[in-house]
């Protein structure tokens, strides 16, 4: 689709501002565009001040805008569902619909550049998109990566089309994908774990629209998947057409492309055998070991020899709100991981960054997205003393306050707090040293614009109490 001069419907702003560099982007185009929002313009107010001035008109308070037909494209927030009625309009329409990464596919068409690598999954797929990023540098890195999405990725793919594409893509953009768009010349998918079911209704759906980035691949494509998460065998139900890379903390079976791990050594396999390829750094958990693996192999996948992958290996960056330690003194190591909006992230941080022995603090809580907290309630219950654990009220902390109390693990009443700054201060005041770590294990939106802004948050209000 060429925008100028084209009629697009550009559905859901959003209070946050969620599709401001959208409408920016179609107005540098040449498009004459319309908003629309089901909210009021009162509450879209910080929104509609960025847009101030731009030719735009806007259709809100209405959930579906009508005369759909009148419209050459319809471009949906990441926030709308593939099963919403105005996709369903659209469709009943002919009127070729999009969300920011499909419409960028069917940009790419119009710009000369290289092929993409795409990666997903429900953990691991920001550090994987960043560390293939830094690996391949210089290169460009976006996709569902705040102030770097599809539209800025778009721009800086028509300065520079010789660089390397790498995309951290999410269910709700891949859920858009149709037959004959591009595909990635290599995909990843680092995981699965229940997450969205608000969104999606059911795991097996979950995992449909995450398995929808390999759906355009062709047989001279990559598909690099783990071999050790129990829903890999689900993907491979769907028949990827491209070849399939493994990777695995256990040895590959003969004959498997991909990298293991062993005696803490990182070994890649292929037909023509196996190669000794890096040690795994000493301060690697489990989980970034795996993204490390998934790292190497796509880039090399991608083309780069291994001894140009090695030597980047010591500078990859650490990714902000993933287990990251944000302040260390005599005192308090605080650790930030504010991405983890799944129970399962939480799991893993009880297990990664809990001391062995010593003083410590886990903070928890936030929004519901139709998860179960059993598992998660059950580690708790197993590895943290009820007086180390705080929790931010929410609606998803309810649920874990229901299944830690199915679990009869005894909750501290005044650990519980409705604000994150009174919850620091009750943490500061019971916790005079050792390891602070906070590991939401839900999402953020019902006191938080998003996970990233809470963990700014987070981090600023730990500089203030605990230094």
């Amino acid at each position: 689709m060429i925008l100028k001069n084209k009629r697009i419907l550009l559905v859901g702003l959003g209070r946050l501002g969620g599709g401001v560099a959208a409408a920016q982007f179609f107005i540098e185009q040449g498009a004459r565009l319309t908003v629309s929002d089901a909210l009021s313009e009162d509450i879209l107010k910080n929104s509609l001040q960025k847009l101030k001035g731009l030719p735009i008109t806007y259709i809100l308070g209405v959930q579906t805008p009508k005369n759909i037909h009148q419209y050459d494209g319809i471009v949906c927030n990441q926030a709308v569902s593939i099963r919403s009625e105005v996709v369903h309009q659209a469709k009943k329409h002919n009127i070729p619909f999009f969300n920011d990464f499909t419409l960028f596919l069917n940009l790419l068409n119009t710009q000369s550049h290289q092929p993409y690598i795409g990666v997903t999954g429900t953990r691991g797929k920001t550090t994987i998109t960043t560390w293939v990023g830094h690996i391949l540098s210089p290169a460009i890195v976006g996709g569902n990566i705040p102030r770097q999405g599809s539209f800025t990725v778009f721009k800086k793919i028509t300065h520079t089309p010789q660089r390397p594409v790498v995309l951290e893509l999410s269910s709700f953009q891949l859920e858009y994908i149709q037959k004959k768009m591009e595909g990635p010349r290599v995909a990843v998918i680092s995981n699965l774990y229940q997450d969205h079911l608000n969104r999606h209704g059911t795991m097996k759906e979950y995992v449909r629209c995450k398995s929808q980035i390999f759906l355009n691949q062709t047989k001279k494509d990559i598909l690099i998947l783990n071999a050790d998460n129990a829903y890999t065998k689900e993907f491979l139900t769907f028949k990827p057409k491209a070849q399939i890379w493994m990777v695995s903390r256990k040895k590959l079976k003969r004959g498997v492309w991909g990298m293991y791990a062993q005696n803490d050594i990182l070994y890649f396999q292929n037909t023509t055998g196996v190669q000794e390829i890096i040690r795994i750094p000493k301060s690697y958990k489990n989980h970034h070991t795996y993204n490390l693996m998934q790292a190497l192999c796509a880039a090399r996948a991608y083309g780069k020899e291994w001894s140009q992958i090695i030597q980047r290996v010591e500078t990859l960056p650490q990714i902000p709100f993933r287990q990251e330690i944000v302040m260390q003194n005599k005192h308090y190591t605080v650790i930030n991981d504010s991405a983890a909006t799944s129970p399962e992230g939480t799991v893993a941080a009880v297990t990664d960054c809990l001391p062995q022995k010593g003083p410590y603090a886990l903070i928890c809580g936030g929004t519901d997205k139709q998860l179960d907290f059993t598992h998660l309630a059950r580690s708790i219950k197993k590895y943290v003393d009820p007086q180390r654990l705080f929790l931010l009220q929410g609606s998803g902390t309810q649920k874990l306050i229901t299944a830690l109390q199915r679990e009869r693990y005894i909750l501290v009443s005044e650990n519980i707090h409705e604000t994150l700054k009174e919850l620091i201060i009750t943490v500061q005041k019971k916790t005079s040293r050792g390891h602070i770590i906070f590991s939401p294990a839900c999402a953020s939106f019902e006191k938080f614009k998003n996970e990233f802004d809470r963990g700014r948050k987070f981090t600023s209000l730990a500089k203030k109490y605990f230094m």
